[in-house]
């Protein structure tokens, strides 16, 4: 924790004196007075330093107040995001990546729980901070939807034992085919020799008819 004073000017307070106000007519002047009484004190001080002028307060009050001292800055960057359309949001650096969506969400109608944020092609986590994703001034964030699985056709159990529950047939012997000379002699004979003549358009020899 860090300690700090700030100027007060209430009506009745418990503290201690710093500087007397002589009575005065202006409101100008109480707050040239306290400028200058602020300057001699180098800590934060609170928007009440310069508050509104009475007859009645003739004492400003010197009053302590305390302020953590490793409490982060809370800073804004522009961002923009790509979705359906391009977006320009304000984001703190305090804010997480659900706080992003949530605005998409407002923005477009896509839900949070279905979209993902991704940067330089790595998706960010929901809590974590803008701060902590090193993420620069004006960058553009890319959202995604979530796409629902296909449809599995069967049962799983079964895969690969189609193969096992085949039964294996023997083989069968073949009639050797005709190479060279002979396999030209059988052409010779099919296309000229045993030729039939029939009407019509002329089949092929892979013809079932």
């Amino acid at each position: 924790m860090r300690r700090g004073y700030g100027l007060f000017a209430p009506s009745t307070a418990e503290g201690r004196a710093v500087d007397v106000f002589p009575p005065v007519d202006s409101p100008r002047i109480v707050r040239r007075k306290a400028v200058t009484a602020r300057t001699c004190y180098p800590w934060r001080w609170t928007p009440n330093g310069c508050g509104t002028y009475r007859d009645s307060i003739k004492v400003i009050y010197l009053l302590p107040f305390f302020t953590h001292a490793k409490s982060p800055l809370r800073s804004t960057m522009q961002l923009f995001v790509l979705a359906q359309n391009l977006h320009s949001l304000e984001i703190s650096d305090l804010d997480t990546v659900h706080s992003i969506k949530a605005r998409i969400e407002q923005l477009e109608g896509i839900p949070a729980a279905d979209q993902v944020v991704t940067y330089a092609g790595a998706a960010l986590d929901d809590e974590a901070a803008i701060g902590e994703c090193g993420l620069a001034e004006q960058c553009t964030l890319g959202i995604t939807a979530r796409m629902l699985g296909g449809k599995v056709h069967g049962s799983l159990a079964r895969a690969g034992k189609v193969r096992g529950q085949t039964p294996k047939v023997a083989k069968q012997e073949k009639k050797k085919k005709k190479t060279g000379r002979a396999k030209r002699r059988m052409q010779y004979n099919r296309r000229f020799v045993n030729i039939v003549p029939t009407f019509g358009k002329k089949k092929g020899p892979n013809a079932n008819s």
